[in-house]
């Protein structure tokens, strides 16, 4: 067992990284209590001690968890216990735990039980009920119950692993654990169960009512019965055991007794051999033996294997093989002939020792430097192996073809390097004209001892996380149509199909509306489908559907005006911006084809295996694969294909409730300025429009190189460009992030982009205002952008602000001197919420104010 704890430690300290944790005693003086404050997803970290006290983990996916979490050192099992001081189960799971509920590094003892679904007094020391916890490092000893002295576990199908299940006593069945019901499948692995007693059957493990308990690298000896099945007890009732790499020793009386039920055994030690089981169907598999298991000292409960033992890599051959590389051995223990590495982690430019320097070896035999940097694995004998080490803010070193011998000590020291990551600028800012570009050089300097590799990527603030759900609207209900199709976004507009049916007459239609769902016009398809057009595309000027076997193009306003023959019955459309041709898919074909717009056929992917229904093109997919559709299965999966060789990609799996499923996309910039978004038809109870994040508009900011190289002592030159080109917002923010194996892994440089709106004069010698105002603001109110009319009769400096309702300067459009004349500035509000506001302008001695709204 304690040659698997590191690797455990591994994933479970990872998970304390993420995780809340909580004290015993220090925040909570009892186990329970801290249980009582606690949320899914947090640790409970118990100190040394004894416990007097029984806990549930009243559904909670926690963790609770000894010393041996945060250490590795299996002592805190013995030193850190729960004692249950005679009254009722010591640990309760009753409130559906499932696998993420986990009680690790404990003692559980003087457990007497509490009642089962059925009132049967069970689980002295562990009670699963309806519940599969994770069970790990535990040893269960001197309790008692009815059922189940040690664990009872009913309809549930828990975890439990490296486990010592002893010394425990049950009045009818399953000393040391007990299974009952349908459903109830727990898996026992790399665990002991030994020298329990069951006053009637069952000494070891019962099963009752349909149980099927897997046991895989189990040791079960010395467990005894008055009755029957010293080992092993079934009753008549469909259970089913799985037994593999397990040994039956030394269990009176017999190893197994079956009801009429069924076992299958292979590759295990079965004292006696079949003449030891009785009754039940058996499936003998390959691999059984009957040979004495030679244990180290089984009078002092030491079950682990001597060097002769005939257990020894007699493990199923197929089964995942011991730490040491060889095949599998039998029983809960196996058997290493080990020697000794360690070593010390030094700073190799000033000799100081390392602390917390992550030593891993070829079979994962690892190891951290303590605070000396003194480090020190236990390693199977006479095999090579490599030695990697690594440690933030260092840069990685492995050496190899390293051998220790038995009962040897190999001495490993490292010197590790650094590199060193100082960017010559902190950030970025700039405030350009409409149509300006700038750019900044600077420069990284590594001042380290080691090599700097580092990459960048763009990322805009204040965004949703990529596939993030932003929105859903229902759509059934607002056009009164319970059949949608597809959906595309066009100046502001959804355009949905639907079937349109009334008084069971199809009138397939075309919806249109606002950003915000409201209806605001339709118009009937084109087209001999009852059902309509399938899927939508916008190729600039007119709309695409796909109709039976034809594409039919038109006006956003409905009128037809051009049709083709489709290559077959599609059943999603979308318009390539790059090559100016359809990408044409069916969920009956696994071909797609692209055609331009008068119906010729250009090219046709290679088969993708995918069903799409609803297709898209994503214009500089960051991978090169621009093609995007639902791939409907199980759950709804986002694809996306490279259109040069049809390479295909996995993008997100949308997980949903059985129905449910997707049709329809789009992809598009003009639903958020900001930010790209994926549109989907979501098909449950009801048709809804979803629309989820895809990535943040970084196309203003630039960076050249975006990753590199740095040897020691040695600098690198970059640019940052800021662009205005196609730019509709007046405000940026952004940031270039670096990630590289200098200190930390990551430095963030901001970027921020201030755009002066453009400014319409309409001035000329005739064409002076006599008035100062704000003549117009429309639309008002508005969503995103307006635009602001405004008279100066005379020229000079002259400001436009934005005030809230409070007098707070929220914006200032500008503060310029401008000529006389008629002026219309564009206004966008994406950095302001709902509400009212105020215009004011600023002349001289003039002022105008205008109220404003913004409705999102």
């Amino acid at each position: 067992m304690r040659n698997f704890i590191t690797f455990i430690l591994f994933v479970l300290l990872n998970q304390l990284c993420y995780s809340d944790i909580i004290n015993v005693p220090e925040d909570f003086e009892t186990i329970r209590g801290a249980i009582g404050e606690s949320e899914d997803g947090d640790t409970i970290l118990v100190q040394p001690g004894e416990y007097l006290e029984n806990i549930n983990f009243r559904g909670r996916a926690i963790t609770v968890a000894s010393l041996i979490l945060t250490t590795g050192d299996e002592a805190y099992i013995d030193s850190t216990i729960i004692n249950g001081r005679g009254r009722n189960s010591v640990v309760r799971f009753d409130s559906g735990e499932d696998e993420t509920s986990l009680l690790t590094g404990f003692s559980i003892t003087n457990g007497t039980g509490s009642p089962d679904i059925q009132g049967h007094n069970g689980g002295g020391g562990i009670m699963c009920l309806q519940s599969s916890p994770t069970l790990r490092y535990l040893k269960v000893f001197g309790n008692r119950a009815l059922y189940g002295g040690g664990i009872m576990v009913q309809l549930s199908s828990p975890f439990i692993e490296f486990v010592s299940v002893f010394g425990n006593t049950a009045e009818y069945s399953g000393g040391g654990i007990y299974c009952s019901r349908q459903g109830c499948r727990p898996l026992i692995s790399h665990s002991c169960i030994y020298r329990n007693l069951s006053e009637q059957h069952g000494g070891g493990l019962g099963c009752y009512s349909g149980a099927s308990p897997v046991l895989e690298h189990v040791t079960l000896v010395f467990n005894r019965a008055r009755n029957f099945g010293g080992g092993i007890f079934t009753e008549l009732g469909l259970n089913h055991v799985r037994i593999r790499n397990t040994i039956l020793w030394s269990n009176n009386p017999r190893q197994i007794y079956m009801g009429a039920d069924t076992l299958t055994i292979s590759y295990s030690d079965v004292q006696d051999g079949t003449d030891s089981l009785r009754g039940g169907i058996r499936n003998w598999g390959d691999g059984n033996m009957d040979d004495d298991p030679l244990f180290v000292d089984p009078d002092e409960n030491d079950f682990h294997l001597t060097g002769n033992s005939p257990c020894i890599d007699t493990g199923d051959p197929n089964s995942l093989g011991d730490e040491d590389g060889s095949r599998a051995d039998m029983g809960a223990y196996f058997c290493l002939l080990n020697g000794i590495v360690e070593g010390i982690v030094l700073d190799a430019g000033d000799d100081v020792e390392l602390p917390g320097v992550t030593i891993m070896t070829t079979l994962n035999r690892n190891a951290i430097t303590d605070e000396n940097g003194f480090w020190s694995i236990c390693y199977p004998a006479g095999r090579e192996f490599d030695i990697s080490v690594s440690l933030n803010g260092y840069l990685d070193s492995t050496r190899t073809d390293f051998e220790v011998q038995v009962d040897d000590t190999l001495e490993v020291t490292f010197g590790l390097l650094h590199s060193e990551f100082s960017p010559s600028e902190e950030g970025f800012t700039s405030v350009l004209d409409s149509g300006d570009s700038t750019s900044f050089d600077f420069s990284i300097n590594n001042t380290g001892n080691g090599a700097l590799n580092w990459e960048a990527s763009k990322r805009l603030i204040d965004v949703p996380d990529p596939w993030e759900l932003r929105r859903s609207f229902n759509v059934n209900q607002v056009v009164d149509d319970r059949s949608i199709w597809g959906v595309i976004f066009i100046e502001d507009h959804f355009y949905v199909p639907g079937s349109n049916t009334i008084d069971g007459n199809r009138n397939p239609t075309i919806y249109v509306l606002d950003r915000e769902g409201h209806e605001i016009n339709r118009f009937l398809q084109f087209g001999e489908s009852g059902r309509g057009m399938r899927d939508l595309a916008w190729d600039g000027e007119l709309m695409w559907g796909c109709n039976n076997e034809m594409i039919i193009g038109f006006t956003t306003q409905g009128d037809s005006v051009t049709a083709f023959e489709s290559p077959y019955y599609p059943s999603s459309i979308t318009w390539d911006t790059d090559r100016e041709v359809f990408w044409i898919a069916s969920v009956r074909e696994h071909f797609i084809y692209s055609c331009n717009t008068d119906g010729n056929c250009l090219d046709r992917l290679p088969d993708c295996d995918l069903r799409p229904y609803g297709t898209t093109y994503r214009k500089d997919d960051p991978d090169g694969y621009n093609l995007y559709f639902n791939h409907r299965s199980d759950n709804t999966m986002i694809y996306k294909m490279n259109t040069e060789n049809g390479d295909t990609m996995l993008v997100v799996l949308l997980e949903h409730d059985e129905g449910h499923s997707y049709r329809g996309c789009f992809i598009t910039d003009q639903y958020d300025r900001r930010s790209s978004v994926f549109m989907n038809i979501s098909c449950a109870a009801e048709d809804s429009i979803d629309i989820r994040q895809v990535c943040g508009n970084t196309s203003w900011m630039g960076l050249e190189p975006m990753a590199g190289e740095i040897e020691s002592e040695a600098s690198q030159n970059l640019t940052l460009s800021m662009f205005t080109d196609g730019i509709e917002l007046n405000f940026w923010e952004g940031e270039i992030v670096f990630y590289h194996n200098a200190a930390g892994g990551e430095t963030i440089l901001p970027v921020t982009l201030t755009i002066r709106p453009e400014v319409v004069s309409d001035n000329c010698e005739d064409a002076i205002p006599d008035e100062f105002a704000i003549t117009d603001i429309y639309p008002n109110p508005f969503n995103s952008t307006t635009r602001i009319s405004y008279n100066l009769p005379q020229g000079g400096l002259t400001t436009l602000k934005i005030f809230d309702l409070n007098g707070r300067e929220v914006y200032n459009l500008f503060n310029e001197v401008q000529e006389a004349g008629y002026q219309t500035i564009t206004f966008t509000s994406e950095h302001l919420s709902n509400g009212i506001y105020f215009a004011r302008l600023n002349s001289g001695k003039y002022s105008a104010i205008r109220k404003i709204a913004v409705v999102k």
